[in-house]
């Protein structure tokens, strides 16, 4: 007997099934709301312009006023202002406006060179190309996680899956219904939920713990090295990602390796999770549920938090001609000597202008010599004393200095001289062997930026470039097949010389060694490669590449070592 269904009932399971719908309809409506694309190119036409030297900020000229204390912050998208309308609300210029309240002329200027895409790489080209033209007193650099580069055959998909990307009906829908964007972002998040695909933090984690974080700090190396050359004070702000700010947080250990790296490297370090986010609403400070970049709300915590850290160079009235003599951190902490320093600046402007200070078991002395200033700090201990020798002209500008010191319980005394000369730097480092001064290097740098085809150079040591690690993986994981004896030697010479470049790096050379031998890539690689060990006088890693590559010869001809 058949089962009639009832006009009541259909109706009933029609109206539920209408009910569900339109609560649906209604849900989608919000969440489209919440989730429409926020930065399209029309976006970028209608907000966004740049200065003259192309970056989105304010003109400044690249020579600086003397009362001024110039900041140049690096950084990528999170610092450009990816989302954000306004100049004014980016969080540099929420900084600047903080720093120079209280003053009837602006005493600090905030200069951004960030880009949208930017990975450190990018940023240190930024800084040698156009940056050190501002002539800054401090480098901040704005760190953000994706910065790191991905090194050779690193696989993570954590950007978003286009499901059917060649399929031109549906790249139609999605380019042109929200309603598809939003069914493709919520299929992306439940694939995560089932473990199909892992999140973009996951991949974040997984990037800091491959070889492209030993990749990462030869550019960081780069960038804090030349600004310590140049004298000039360097700072790490890491930008959180705005994902589960609470105790939850997914890259703790990320946080850890930047904080571990600046306390060794001696580098100011603000952690904005840890000071400014934790434990705050990660939905309210973002540009959309599908975009993490930092909203109005987010920008306004990284300038607050990092004002924070930075207000106590306001109390310097003479910060700008003297703040190359001192360390960041001994600035920042207003300690003793850089307070009395600035209170008694006046004095200093005379001719054989003399200033001297004793507290603890340091002494600074400054004079005035010829309208340079001279100081010399001395601190006392365990017997022991270190001089730091610094001379300054009438600007602030740095022009040369001197550090001597001891090691450990070595009785003999150790330099380091650096010096300005036609725009070069000419640093100097040895021992003094019974008051008497034995040379043991002697350096100059140019820190210079240059173009070479499609390439970017820059010239570090005189007469020596820097070689880029993600640009070096490319060119020695292809598939080389020389077409005569004459290109297999200029090949090989080239790896081996980028080989021998990245040696002193050994954890970034260790694990890009061990990928070379799994990948192996080409034979002049792997030649290039096992001479290098030759040379290096390891026989027993010599003889494991040759013996496992028996096709390969490797003494047709030998390499003299390439001095870094």
């Amino acid at each position: 007997m058949k089962r009639i269904i009832s006009n009541t009932t259909l109706f009933s399971i029609s109206f539920l099934f209408f009910l569900f719908f339109l609560e649906l309809f209604f849900t989608l409506l919000v969440q489209i709301k919440n989730d429409l694309p926020a930065v399209t190119q029309e976006w970028h036409r209608k907000y966004v312009v740049h200065n003259s030297h192309g970056f989105r900020d304010r003109e400044y000229p690249y020579k600086k006023e003397v009362h001024v204390f110039r900041v140049l912050v690096l950084g990528d998208s999170q610092t450009f202002g990816h989302g954000i309308k306004k100049l004014e609300d980016t969080w540099h210029k929420k900084l600047e406006v903080l720093m120079n309240q209280g003053f009837d002329t602006p005493r600090f200027e905030i200069i951004s060179l960030a880009g949208e895409g930017w990975n450190t790489d990018t940023q240190l080209y930024e800084l040698f190309k156009r940056g050190f033209k501002y002539k800054p007193d401090l480098i901040i650099l704005g760190f953000y996680h994706n910065d790191i580069p991905d090194p050779k055959f690193f696989n993570c998909q954590g950007s978003d899956i286009r499901f059917f990307p060649h399929a031109k009906t549906i790249k139609w829908f999605r380019e042109n219904l929200i309603i598809f964007q939003l069914v493709e972002f919520r299929l992306n998040r439940l694939l995560e939920k089932l473990k199909r695909k892992p999140r973009y933090t996951d991949c974040f984690n997984k990037r800091f713990e491959s070889r492209g974080w030993d990749m990462e700090l030869i550019y960081l190396d780069t960038i804090l090295n030349s600004a310590r050359i140049k004298n000039i004070h360097f700072m790490v702000s890491l930008i959180p990602i705005i994902y589960k700010l609470g105790e939850d947080y997914p890259l703790k250990t990320a946080h850890n390796k930047v904080n571990t790296y600046c306390k060794k490297r001696g580098i100011e370090f603000l952690d904005l999770y840890q000071k400014g986010f934790k434990g705050l609403n990660a939905d309210k400070l973002i540009v959309s549920s599908k975009d993490n970049h930092l909203n109005e709300k987010g920008t306004d915590i990284v300038a607050k938090t990092l004002f924070s850290r930075l207000k106590p160079l306001k109390h310097y009235k003479y910060l700008s001609k003297f703040s190359g003599a001192f360390d960041l951190t001994e600035l920042l902490n207003q300690k003793e000597l850089v307070k009395k320093t600035d209170q008694n600046f006046n004095k200093l402007e005379k001719e054989n202008g003399y200033l001297k200070f004793n507290s603890g078991n340091e002494t600074l002395e400054v004079k005035n010599k010829q309208g340079k200033l001279h100081f010399l700090e001395t601190v006392y201990e365990n017997k022991k004393t270190t001089t730091y020798k610094i001379v300054l002209n009438e600007k602030g500008a740095f022009m040369k200095s001197e550090i001597t010191f001891h090691k450990g319980n070595d009785s003999n005394i150790y330099f380091v001289n650096n010096k300005v000369k036609a725009g070069n730097y000419l640093i100097s480092g040895g021992k003094l062997i019974n008051g008497k001064r034995i040379k043991t290097t002697y350096k100059t740098f140019s820190l210079k930026y240059s173009t070479e085809g499609p390439f970017q150079k820059l010239e570090l040591e005189q007469g020596k470039y820097f070689r880029d690690p993600k640009v070096f993986e490319n060119i020695i994981f292809k598939n080389y097949k020389p077409k005569s004896f004459v290109e297999k030697v200029k090949t090989e010479k080239d790896l081996f010389d980028g080989l021998s470049y990245f040696f002193n790096y050994k954890s970034y050379f260790q694990s890009l060694q061990a990928e070379i031998l799994n990948k192996k890539p080409s034979k002049v690689a792997i030649s290039a490669l096992g001479k290098l060990f030759l040379v290096k006088n390891d026989i027993p890693k010599f003889t494991e590449i040759k013996e496992s590559n028996p096709n390969i010869t490797f003494e047709e001809y030998k390499f003299e070592e390439t001095p870094n």
